[in-house]
């Protein structure tokens, strides 16, 4: 099962390109930086308690999920996850995502950089590169395993 028509561009923040690309996929008329300005994430980003210099993953995600409905899309987070999750839970958020996806609907995922995840085969997941490189983020994701990211997992997904 693939989504066809969706691409991450490499945007230097990687939320941002998967935004852009879900938006290209339901071909929303919206400029890029109407994209960073309407859903805050120009204004947001690196807003913590403790000014932290890993940025992205240090701020509150929550206020730009709700501003990006009003562009018409909605970033729905299905739950974090780590090395120590059960099986079970694994499962509930792999079958959201699969059930997301056979509806036409693309998923995301969060390790250190955002990816779409635009399908599925056999295995696992199918998952954009947003700088089309191996070394940096997976194009697969193994089911149940993740082994893609090692023993050092610690993930969330949206739909």
């Amino acid at each position: 099962m693939e989504l066809s028509n969706i691409k991450q561009p490499p945007l230097n923040t990687t939320l941002l390109g998967v935004v852009r690309g879900v938006a290209d996929y339901y071909e929303m008329k919206v400029s890029t930086p109407m994209l960073y300005g309407a859903s805050g994430h120009a204004f947001l980003a690196n807003i913590h308690d403790e000014l932290c210099p890993s940025g992205p993953y240090c701020w509150n995600i929550y206020p730009f999920l709700d501003l990006l409905k009003n562009l018409g899309i909605e970033m729905k987070d299905l739950g974090f996850v780590h090395s120590e999750t059960p099986a079970a839970d694994r499962d509930t958020i792999e079958n959201e995502m699969r059930e997301s996806l056979d509806n036409g609907n693309p998923c995301a995922l969060l390790n250190m950089e955002f990816q779409i995840i635009y399908g599925y085969d056999n295995d696992g997941f199918l998952v954009s590169q947003p700088w089309g490189t191996k070394d940096i983020t997976p194009s697969h994701l193994s089911f149940g395993s993740w082994k893609e990211f090692g023993a050092e997992i610690h993930m969330n997904f949206f739909s």
